[in-house]
């Protein structure tokens, strides 16, 4: 238990002595910090502004600085201690209750009695002890604050708050409420936004810790800065498409398990398409997921956990969109491998070599030339042939406001991997000029280029995607190993986890399962949110 320190400042060397030998008396557990000067009582409180539960101030002092007037340099560093003014009895009664008001303080006339003493004392003790627990309360509710608990804490700081205050609570509590009982993405993100409207006006109220000057207005100010740090990772993405992947994170990070996982599964495909990283051109996959689906779901639900593409006769009739296709399908991969880590690109590049495919031998090609050149770069590429496959890559990449050699000086100076500055090339320059290279590099006719490059390994989930972009059914705007992944990832957690945190569940282990789904469904999440 802390000590409670008890603080006198007066110039009479008997009465200290007699306080003390009082005090002792009284509770030897008291804790005296004695003060001849109000300098020192400054001094005291500027250093530590909490060391003292309470004051005993002298109105005189001799060769100092009175009591009085150090009131507002002394209240200045301790707002909220309770000081007690010791005054004669030549002091006018209104003039003691003005100085009461304006500084919150009481005041006893002197001599001081024993008994004046203790009441002063069990009052303060009284006061801090319910000060402690109503903190301890406070902390308690704002950490179920997160979980949606706010009623404890509106208990605690209702009759105390401003409208401001008010308002900034209710509209936590309503974004809390949306996301207790799973409200529609709609009408959460309304809830989020006006509660960043709430914050805004709040904080435009001058609010700051220098202009609080009362202790309920600090625990406020507590309050406050916990719910921003809190919320603050939502609230900076309200208005961008991410927030749905925002939202699901801070759920799983703060006790909304069931949440979570609920939105995880209800939002994400939404989120795919409504933020184009999936755009599905082909209408009849669409008419395929809209008549297959649940009734109550939508059909992007539909296609990111059950859909099987099936190729049409339709779409196998026209040679030259195959062969448009085969194209786009090389520049695809290629410019999807391009955006990967070094190290991920690199493993990506060396595995797709080994595909019997016109992008695999294509990619062979650009590997070989990569490990051969030595750090002359440019004077490597300019004594190529010029019907050399890189030379023609390259050539046909460089801008034509700049000389030949000048762009590879650009390149190596800007990219330094050689290998994806050759990947970059293949589909910097137009689909006409590739078809042609490719022609040229495996001595085919365009027909043969008509068959679409096939996928000779991989998941059943990769092959179908691949089917789709060979098809020119779907595109892809973002790493497709990142959509096969989630895509295998919420085929899995569709049942899995919504089964484990069911309530009716009895085998469910909250700190040990709850864990392992919280950090399952953010690196999940994480695979398709554009602002990672």
């Amino acid at each position: 238990m802390q000590t409670f320190v008890v603080g006198i400042a007066d110039d009479d060397e008997k009465l200290h002595n007699s306080l003390k030998e009082y005090l002792h008396k009284y509770d030897s557990s008291i804790g005296i910090q004695s003060f001849y000067f109000t300098s020192e009582v400054e001094d005291f409180l500027y250093e530590t502004p909490e060391g003292l539960d309470i004051l005993f101030l002298d109105y005189h002092f001799e060769g100092s600085t009175s009591g009085l007037e150090a009131l507002p340099t002394i209240r200045e560093y301790a707002p909220k201690l309770p000081i007690v003014l010791l005054t004669s009895m030549d002091i006018e009664l209104n003039y003691l209750t003005a100085l009461s008001k304006k500084y919150n303080i009481a005041y006893i006339e002197k001599p001081i009695g024993p008994k004046q003493l203790a009441i002063k004392i069990e009052n303060i003790k009284k006061q801090k002890s319910e000060y402690i627990k109503l903190q301890s309360n406070i902390d308690l509710s704002l950490k179920l604050l997160v979980k949606g608990n706010i009623n404890s804490l509106k208990e605690y700081l209702q009759n105390d708050l401003n409208d401001k205050e008010k308002i900034l609570l209710y509209n936590l509590e309503k974004f809390l409420e949306s996301i207790k009982i799973c409200s529609k993405y709609e009408i959460i993100h309304e809830n989020l936004n006006n509660f960043a409207i709430a914050i805004k006006k709040f904080e435009n109220e001058s609010f700051n810790a220098s202009s609080l000057k009362s202790q309920d207005k600090r625990t406020f100010h507590k309050v406050f800065i916990y719910i921003l740090e809190n919320i603050k990772p939502v609230l900076e993405y309200r208005n961008k498409f991410s927030c749905m992947c925002k939202i699901i994170k801070w759920c799983a990070t703060n006790g909304f398990l069931q949440q979570a996982v609920t939105f995880y599964i209800e939002w994400l495909p939404l989120y795919l398409t409504n933020s184009y990283l999936i755009e599905v051109t082909d209408n009849n996959i669409i008419k395929s997921c809209n008549i297959n689906k649940h009734s109550w779901e939508p059909w992007q639900r539909y296609f990111i956990r059950s859909f099987k593409y099936k190729q049409t006769s339709q779409s196998t009739t026209n040679n030259t969109v195959f062969c448009n296709k085969a194209i786009s399908e090389i520049i695809l991969k290629l410019k999807t491998i391009s955006n990967l880590s070094p190290l991920e690109r690199d493993r990506q590049l060396a595995t797709l070599s080994n595909e019997l495919s016109f992008t695999g031998l294509l990619v062979k090609k650009i590997l070989s030339f990569a490990e051969k050149t030595n750090k002359n770069f440019v004077d490597d590429v300019m004594n190529l042939d010029k019907n050399d496959i890189i030379y023609k890559l390259l050539s046909n990449a460089c801008p034509s406001n700049i000389s030949f050699k000048k762009f590879l000086v650009q390149r190596i100076q800007n990219e330094k991997d050689i290998k994806n500055i050759l990947v970059k090339a293949v589909f910097s320059i137009k689909k006409q000029n590739l078809r042609e290279i490719l022609v040229d590099l495996f001595g085919v006719t365009n027909n043969t280029l008509n068959e679409p490059t096939h996928i000779t390994s991989g998941s059943t989930i990769e092959n179908n995607y691949m089917k789709m972009l060979d098809n020119n059914a779907i595109t892809i705007n973002f790493p497709i190993q990142n959509l096969v992944k989630f895509t295998e990832q919420y085929r899995n957690y569709n049942t899995k986890f919504r089964n484990q945190i069911n309530h009716a569940n009895n085998n469910f282990d909250e700190k040990v399962n709850g864990s392992v789904i919280t950090a399952s469904i953010i690196e999940s999440v994480n695979l398709i949110d554009s602002e990672c």
